[in-house]
């Protein structure tokens, strides 16, 4: 093989295997916000993919573990379960690419989708995957478009960790596990400055805790890189997460 063929073939592996921003991703102008600076950043590389191709993405590439039919797995978001093929019908199972029985694991959407932005449309938002996780569907049902927030009272639980009841305030929420709660405060931080679309007091204030409570791991580092490499934009509170206190208000 010729030296600038390995070189090819070395530049094209590390575009693939390390995905962190350009040098020019970020543009910040002192005439503007940080917050518009960042929509501008994410909203100008962004390349819809649509919503079936972004659950092939999501259960057949992003969140697909395993190497064979027999140890293909996902874990749910919201409860931390594992599902393999032995909890699937035959007919849809896990495997790359591919969407599995949607009445067994679903596609949730932490932003709901009926509470999208009306400025933008909703195939754009509906297959955005910084904002979809798998879910098993009696959660994603038993959630709804219900707020997040911690759970005091009238506790409903699908799993171990995760809630449907009463806040402090006496609204419903819905409260994930631990394990995730860093997670989906970002991503609602995302499409709320991507989107322009705002959240509101009680239900931000709960996010901002979480994003706190639970930081970014490695895996959440790896989940924004690769959605990168398929729709070309990325969560900027994943990449810098002090910006989320530098935005009073989301």
């Amino acid at each position: 093989m010729g030296g600038s063929t390995v070189l090819t073939v070395i530049s094209l592996f590390i575009s693939f295997t390390s995905a962190r921003p350009p040098p020019d991703y970020y543009n910040f102008s002192p005439q503007n916000t940080l917050r518009d600076d960042l929509f501008t950043s994410i909203e100008l590389r962004h390349l819809s993919v649509g919503y079936k191709t972004a659950r092939q993405q999501l259960f057949g590439y992003l969140f697909l573990k395993g190497l064979s039919f027999e140890t293909y797995s996902i874990t749910t978001t919201y409860c931390q379960l594992p599902i393999t093929n032995n909890d699937l019908s035959a007919g849809s199972p896990l495997a790359p690419m591919q969407i599995p029985d949607y009445q067994i694991v679903n596609t949730e959407h932490s932003w709901p989708q009926s509470k999208f932005s009306p400025d933008f449309s909703d195939s754009l938002q509906k297959g955005d995957l910084h904002n979809l996780f798998p879910e098993l569907s009696k959660v994603n049902s038993l959630r709804k478009n219900h707020p997040y927030g911690i759970v005091v009272s009238g506790a409903n639980s699908p799993c171990p960790g995760a809630a449907l009841g009463k806040s402090v305030t006496g609204r419903t929420v819905f409260e994930p596990h631990d394990f995730v709660k860093g997670n989906v405060a970002r991503a609602l931080f995302y499409f709320s400055v991507r989107y322009k679309h705002a959240i509101d007091t009680e239900q931000e204030d709960t996010l901002r805790q979480w994003h706190t409570q639970d930081p970014i791991d490695v895996d959440e580092e790896t989940h924004n890189d690769q959605v990168f490499l398929i729709q070309n934009n990325r969560n900027p509170f994943i990449d810098n997460p002090a910006w989320v206190e530098q935005i009073q208000d989301f």
